[in-house]
């Protein structure tokens, strides 16, 4: 075993593929001490090997500990460009992508990203102990990072994870909208790329969606319409959706998808979190209950579905920022939330009928018989003025308190909750000391 020796390395930012590096050999026993007393755990251990490919030397990190078994390779040049041949064991390209950086893999380790992926799916609130500012980068870096690993690690069946990388646009954009004060300009910049990775996912979600809508609408008046599952509008929306998941370019889009998502991950890192405070965030589901509210008002002025369609999208944002600051004062937070999250859904199934209508009328060619139809539009009207009736009581409900209400409750349910958690640590350090007397 050769001698042992320690080094102080660092790594300017990096600009492309490129960035600068120093490195200063360092007494062992200080970079032991350095480890031990100084460094963020769990610490980062790797092998470094050297493998000559092409006239190039690569150095492969093979990643042991928490970050096992991730294993990088990396090419030290004098420029920018890509070498013109990569060895054949080469995997995919991680420069640009700021998950694998040693600052991220300490606070993410390899090994928990899958897990983590899980966590973040049901995690999008604020944690207890962690500032605002700090709560919104975490939950942005973790949407993120579960939408690209969703893709990337897809398997034959797309539904389930474009169903997933959706569900984090969406919140990604409920986030956005409340950060819009400080973001400026580049709110439009980036709400621009999360729709388009949107749209890019819609076409197969929306056939997906165009079956299930037709079998729950079918199932509910079953002793109307009798048994659909065989009928020539079924089959021709199931391979209206075979189409849309054929028309998927699965080797070119998810590879773009992936891309985009992670160069907006990369800009994110500079989003002015610092600017971000609980008054802001407050001041956003305000905002977003004021829009709601006239959506509300003008759906029910002129019953058009665009705007249906329009509230249901204020009605979105509102499930997603009060599951945001939900933990904040769950009894109170809860109940709003579960009003929020039923009225999505109703408005979510209106707009499903809404597409299966037009679908109806544009297809009709494929439907057994004109009274089909218009049985099929008939129980559509029905079920529709059914969802519409709900929502409207949801909506009396939800909209009541004017904005300023909901400012007061969500920063003095803010300051509370920081107090609790302040003396929840304090007694996690300083457990009450029991005395016990003998007679």
């Amino acid at each position: 075993m050769g001698r042992r020796k320690a080094f102080l390395t660092i790594n300017g930012k990096a600009t492309g593929q490129t960035r600068a590096e120093f490195e200063y050999p360092l007494p062992l026993k200080d970079a032991n001490q350095i480890l031990e007393h100084l460094c963020i755990k769990p610490l980062i251990t790797k092998t470094r090997h050297r493998v000559q490919a092409h006239g190039l030397t690569w150095e492969i990190d093979e990643f042991s500990g928490e970050n096992s078994p991730l294993i990088v390779a990396e090419l030290e040049t004098k420029s920018d460009q890509a070498p013109k041949q990569k060895p054949p064991w080469l995997g995919e390209e991680v420069s640009q992508d700021p998950r694998y950086l040693n600052m991220n893999l300490v606070a993410h380790p390899y090994s928990r990203w899958e897990k983590e992926i899980l966590q973040s799916a049901t995690a999008f609130h604020l944690k207890g102990g962690e500032s605002v500012r700090k709560g919104l980068k975490r939950i942005v870096t973790e949407q993120l990072t579960a939408a690209i690993d969703h893709l990337s690690h897809s398997e034959a069946v797309l539904e389930e994870p474009i169903h997933e990388v959706r569900k984090s646009v969406k919140r990604l954009r409920a986030v956005l909208r409340l950060m819009r004060p400080v973001l400026g300009s580049a709110y439009r910049e980036e709400n621009a790329a999360l729709q388009e990775v949107g749209r890019t996912l819609s076409p197969v979600r929306d056939a997906h969606a165009l079956i299930e809508t037709f079998d729950e609408l079918t199932e509910k008046y079953r002793k109307e319409v009798g048994d659909h599952h065989k009928s020539r509008l079924r089959q021709t929306l199931l391979a209206h959706r075979q189409e849309r998941e054929n028309g998927f370019d699965r080797d070119q889009q998810i590879p773009q998808l992936v891309e985009k998502l992670r160069q907006i991950c990369l800009r994110a890192e500079s989003w002015p979190y610092g600017k971000v405070d609980i008054r802001l965030l407050a001041d956003g589901v305000a905002t977003t209950l004021e829009r709601g509210s006239k959506s509300y008002q003008h759906a029910y002025a002129a019953s058009l579905p665009e705007n249906f369609h329009d509230w249901r999208k204020r009605a979105k944002d509102l499930r997603y920022q009060l599951t945001l600051l939900e933990k904040l004062w769950p009894e109170v937070f809860a109940g709003f939330l579960d009003a929020a999250k039923k009225l999505e859904e109703l408005l979510g199934m209106d707009h499903n009928l809404v597409m299966l209508r037009d679908t109806i009328l544009k297809r009709a060619d494929v439907v057994d018989s004109d009274e089909e139809i218009r049985v099929l539009l008939l129980l559509i009207d029905t079920y529709q003025r059914e969802l519409r009736i709900k929502a409207e009581g949801l909506g009396n409900r939800i909209y009541n308190e004017k904005p300023k209400q909901w400012i007061r409750r969500v920063e003095r349910s803010w300051e509370a909750w920081k107090k609790e958690q302040r003396t929840k640590k304090f007694m996690e350090k300083h457990p009450p000391l029991l005395e016990v007397f003998k007679e």
